[in-house]
Formats: C-alpha cells, sequence, structure tokens
C-alpha cells in the first residue's frame, strides 16, 4: 500500500490527525504536511476538516478510490511479470510463412509445449520471407523464421539448417531414367546438360518473384524451357501440379518432405545450379526479446542443431 492511500484511509478510520498520526507512529506535524501537500499536488482539498470525526471531501473520496484502483492495477501487472518471469504465461508471435512453419516447426512446438504449456504461441503470420525482419523491427512479431539472406542488420540469428533446391519431375519410366524418388537421407543425383532432351518436355511451373530460376535452368541445360501457364505459390500446390504431368519444378527439399505428392514425383540435385540457403530463426536487436521468445529460439535450435552450442538472444 503506498504512503498516500495508508494515509488516507487512516485519518478516515481515525478520524482525527492526532488519533491517526499515533496510529501510523509519525508526528501530528508530519502528517498534516503530507496531506497540504498532497492537497498543493491535486489543486483540490482532500479533507474536510469542518467535519467531526474527520471526512474526506467529494473529491477526495474519489481521488482515495482512484488511487487503490491504481494500485490493483499495479499489482496485477507486478504478478502478471513474476508469472512471466517463471513462464506461467506469456506469448510468442513467430513471423513465418504457412511452409516453413509445417516443415520446420512442428517438433519444435511440440518439445517448447511440453516444457511450457501455458505459453501461447501465435502462428497466425503467412508472409514471405522477405517480409520477416520488417515485422520483427517494427515489433509485430518477437521471432520469425526467415533465410540468412535476407536478414538485415537490426537482426539477429541461430541457423537451424541448410535448405537445398531440386527439380522435381513427373514420375514416368522416363524420368525415372535421370532423376530418383525422394529420399530420407538426400542422396539425388546432379542434374547434367545431357538431361535437357526429357527436362524440356515438361513446362516450368514457376513461383513467386523466382522466374530467374528458369532462366539459370535453361542457360545451364543449353535450351530454352517452355513456361507452363501455371503460377503456384506453394511447394504443396507445385508438387500436386508435377504429380499429375502438368509440369516441372524446382523445389526446397526440406518442404517436399511433408508433401504425399512427391511419391509421384522424381527429384534431381540441382547443387551445381543453386547454393543452398541457410534457414533460421530469427529476432530483433534493436528491442526487448521476451524470456519465452528466447528460450523458443534456443529450442530450435537444440533441436536441430544440438552439439553447437548457443549464446543468450
Amino acid at each position: 500500500m503506498s504512503d498516500t492511500v495508508q494515509i488516507l484511509k487512516t485519518l478516515l478510520s481515525e478520524g482525527s490527525f492526532v488519533s491517526a498520526a499515533k496510529r501510523l507512529a509519525v508526528t501530528q506535524s508530519y502528517l498534516s504536511q503530507f496531506v497540504q501537500k498532497l492537497e498543493k499536488n491535486y489543486g483540490v482539498k482532500l479533507i474536510d476538516r469542518n467535519s467531526r470525526p474527520l471526512q474526506l471531501t467529494k473529491l477526495g473520496a474519489v481521488i482515495l478510490e482512484n488511487l487503490e484502483k491504481i494500485e490493483i492495477i499495479q499489482r496485477k501487472t507486478q504478478d502478471m511479470c513474476n508469472d512471466y518471469l517463471q513462464l506461467k504465461v506469456g506469448e510468442i508471435r513467430i513471423a513465418s510463412n504457412s511452409e516453413r512453419t509445417s516443415a520446420v516447426l512442428p517438433p519444435v512446438i511440440a518439445s517448447f509445449n511440453r516444457k511450457y504449456p501455458n505459453i501461447r504461441l501465435n502462428l497466425e503470420f503467412n508472409l514471405h520471407l522477405d517480409e520477416v525482419c520488417e515485422l520483427l523491427i517494427q515489433g509485430k512479431a518477437d521471432i520469425g523464421i526467415t533465410f540468412e539472406s535476407l536478414l538485415s542488420r537490426e537482426c539477429n540469428a541461430y541457423t537451424l539448417l541448410s535448405e537445398n533446391y531440386l527439380l522435381a519431375l513427373p514420375r514416368t519410366e522416363e524420368t525415372l531414367l535421370i532423376g530418383s524418388l525422394y529420399s530420407v537421407d538426400g542422396r539425388y543425383r546432379k542434374l547434367q546438360k545431357q538431361d535437357a532432351r526429357i527436362v524440356r518436355k515438361f513446362p516450368m511451373i514457376n513461383t513467386y518473384r523466382h522466374e530467374e530460376r528458369q532462366q539459370r535452368l535453361s542457360k545451364f541445360l543449353g535450351t530454352d524451357l517452355k513456361t507452363s501457364n501455371i503460377s503456384a505459390l506453394t511447394v504443396q500446390n507445385r508438387l500436386s501440379f508435377v504429380a499429375q504431368g502438368i509440369g516441372c519444378a524446382i523445389c526446397q527439399e526440406k518442404l517436399v518432405a511433408i508433401e504425399t505428392a512427391k511419391e509421384k514425383c522424381v527429384f534431381l540435385s540441382l547443387d551445381d545450379l543453386f547454393k543452398p540457403q541457410n534457414l533460421v530463426i530469427a529476432w530483433p536487436q534493436i528491442s526487448y526479446t521476451n524470456t519465452a521468445a528466447r528460450l523458443f529460439c534456443k529450442e530450435a535450435l537444440s533441436y536441430y542443431r544440438p552439439n553447437c552450442g548457443y549464446s543468450d538472444v
């Protein structure tokens, strides 16, 4: 209880400065000066000195009531902070896209949720990965999944894994001569220039902002690959179309793993054309990162790189 609330409540209950001073173990002079200073700060009279016993003025009663409400709010706020530090409550806003959320985060979320069941995970963002850092900097998200190459200077990150690029082709007798079925261990035959005769039969199903990949692939093979009239944002959609024999598509290996359509496709490694992309879990350096978010980042690192060690977020 604050001094102000305690003194006003004691004056009200005791009915006089003399009795209140004794109850509070202070001098009557100190108590009188305290109330005068308080009245000067508020600019109004708080005590009706003509009443016997002493009473609060109407404004004095309102001020005391509001001060008590403020104390309640402060106490609840402190309780929430204490709970938050002990991870009894809290929220983590995770900026990512639906594909990475589905392919990368489930085992991390499962492990984290077992340890901290009362922390709410907000996974409502569905972004292009080049938008993630901006949300972190703006304070609209706590942590995010993006590529290392897209990190801004205002963000820091742990590297979780490398994503290799694959060329997906419909599964036919002919494509099985050059490609491989999906492999859990990530071993695929590399695309060769002599594969152009087969690959060129399938128009390229492109995706958002990545038409340049088709140009690089065409240059490598020495032939102009046709462009499909279908543009598909997600690997799920691209693989579904490839599985139906509509065309071919470039996909990240990690995202292929969770798709059932991969069983009707064959794959070629594109390591000689595209460098693997490091996927990271990032946080803003310029603002506070809450305890739960820091622990989530470490949980992700522990899952994907258990032997690397880490420093504090």
